[in-house]
């Protein structure tokens, strides 16, 4: 089973390589044929041509900044709902770093050093809900490949909760499963579990190959993935 999962990554690796390569040559070609035209056309036309472009492109930078701008405000919701119990704490840490990502980086040095993965230098909204998260032991990190310890999920959700839990299903898991049983089904039957005290597992898409994870109600749940579905998902998406 593993060896269908490391195919999917491989397959899916190579096909972005691929449309990024024909784009580029997309591209080359493009701006071949936009040159041939210009040669055609009268200098007053190419003046007009080019004023437009940069008309164009300041009004396309505008639009561009006020989604980002839209879009950090909702990372920021995001952040306050999954963080619920820490929402002022990560309210300052998530300001700070929309405010002066520069001073960020530099007065937290501890950071750049922990989290030495990450690029700093164009250090995503969804990351830095990471960092916040890790450093607070409210996130966990899990392989792809499985546990290293057994039940360091559910371990981790009864630090995260609060109270210790009798996990029902996730405990028939480890029951029947054997060493190489995909994490993936474990997750699904500790998500069942969580449903009964009205949480959810969410999943925060880092592009690692790992699993990255907290606890969320199930009402902040809905609300962060029908928002954000290409930074946030659920079991259901674990193949």
């Amino acid at each position: 089973m593993y060896f269908w999962v490391i195919m999917k990554r491989e397959t899916r690796d190579r096909l972005i390589i691929a449309i990024i390569i024909l784009s580029i040559l997309g591209l080359i070609l493009l701006l071949y044929f936009f040159v041939e035209v210009l040669k055609t056309l009268s200098t007053a036309w190419v003046s007009i041509i080019f004023c437009l472009i940069l008309v164009a492109s300041f009004i396309i930078d505008l639009v561009g900044k006020r989604k980002n701008k839209e879009k950090n405000v909702g990372f920021l919701k995001a952040g306050e709902l999954i963080f619920s119990n820490h929402k002022d704490e990560f309210n300052a840490f998530f300001k700070w770093y929309l405010n002066d990502q520069k001073g960020f980086v530099a007065h937290k040095p501890t950071i750049v050093t922990k989290y030495s993965n990450l690029d700093f230098g164009d250090l995503k909204p969804i990351e830095v809900l990471y960092i916040f998260g890790d450093s607070k032991s409210l996130v966990q990190v899990i392989d792809w490949k499985g546990e290293e310890n057994e039940k360091e999920i559910i371990t981790f959700l009864d630090m995260a909760l609060g109270n210790k839990h009798s996990w029902e299903n996730a405990l028939k898991w480890y029951e029947r499963s054997s060493n190489n049983a995909l994490v993936a089904s474990l997750f699904k039957a500790i998500d069942k579990d969580l449903q009964k005290l009205k949480q959810r597992l969410i999943f925060f898409e880092l592009g690692w190959d790992a699993y990255t994870f907290a606890n969320i109600s199930s009402s902040d749940f809905t609300e962060v993935t029908r928002k954000f579905p290409e930074s946030f998902y659920g079991v259901s998406k674990l193949c």
